[in-house]
């Protein structure tokens, strides 16, 4: 819990320039398609700009004749490798080539039972599920 002295006066109600009425900072992705690029766009100036090095982004951030989606990827490239944190370009791969598929394992295994039968018959059949591994049982 916070030291009371050290949070006194320091609220939204005392400081309101604090308040973010725009919310968060847009990101690159969805400022790119709000200037109108497609998808099949942002991925060809993406293939065009991850092989230079900063010299040659710097000259395309320079160079008024080139357009605007190839400056905004240079731009997240060499503020990725200024501050050693490629976010801004990592969220360029994932809308545009795609996110690598995540796997996870269930290491939750649970056996399922279903009966089946006609329900004015005393005799019902039993299909069994997984044994392997079992933790718990459940009757359907």
């Amino acid at each position: 819990m916070p030291n009371p002295q050290n949070i006194a006066g320091q609220g939204f109600h005392t400081h309101p320039e604090r308040i973010n009425r725009l919310g968060p900072p847009k990101r690159i992705y969805t400022i790119l398609k709000e200037s109108g690029y497609t998808k099949s766009d942002i991925k060809d100036a993406f293939e065009e700009i991850g092989w230079q090095n900063i010299e040659s982004l710097n000259k395309i951030l320079e160079d008024p004749d080139k357009p605007a989606i190839l400056k905004v990827i240079a731009k997240a490239f060499i503020k990725g490798a200024e501050k050693g944190d490629f976010r801004y370009v990592s969220e360029i791969l994932n809308h545009v080539i795609g996110k690598p598929k995540e796997q996870t394992e269930n290491k939750h295994l649970h056996k399922i039972i279903v009966e089946y039968g006609d329900p004015n018959n005393t005799t019902l059949q039993t299909t069994p599920g997984p044994t392997a591994g079992i933790e718990g049982e459940t009757k359907v």
